[in-house]
């Protein structure tokens, strides 16, 4: 009986030498790059105060950043209160602000003019929320808008 011939010389150890370098690459690319993107640490939940300025016509977080532009972004399980002031100076013949977010408040809250009202919730799914206020204000009522985006 015949037996088939073998492979000899440089080739069989050039293959294995190739094959040991792309396992090890591999192996080194999932571990420390693909894995720790993926995985991560777990997030702690964190007790956030967002300062809301319900301005005759618009949402602005912390006193400055425009709601329209620059959403808020907060995790799941975070403890979030928003502190929500009405301000009517552009037009003080309107004196009702409403605050809801779609998806995550069951209901809309009134803010009075110069009063504050405070509003805890925890977010329980990621997604985006819209923001808006609830009661006619003026002219620019429309653009009483910002986004909460919630992340896992």
């Amino acid at each position: 009986m015949n037996q088939p011939e073998t492979v000899h010389g440089p080739w069989v150890g050039a293959s294995a030498v190739l094959l040991v370098l792309l396992i090890g690459t591999g192996m080194f690319y999932y571990q420390y790059i693909v894995l720790p993107a993926t995985v991560g640490p777990p997030h702690v939940p964190q007790n956030i105060v967002i300062d809301i300025v319900a301005d005759q016509w618009s949402f602005l977080w912390n006193g400055t950043v425009d709601a329209r532009s620059t959403p808020i972004v907060v995790h799941v399980g975070d403890n979030v209160t928003f502190r929500v002031k009405a301000t009517f100076e552009k037009d003080p013949s309107f004196n009702l602000h409403g605050f809801f977010i779609q998806g995550i408040m069951e209901v809309p809250v009134t803010v009075p003019a110069n009063q504050e009202i405070t509003i805890t919730i925890v977010p329980t799914q990621p997604g985006e929320f819209s923001i808006i206020c609830t009661i006619f204000c003026g002219t620019g009522h429309g653009n009483m808008r910002g986004t909460l985006t919630v992340l896992p």
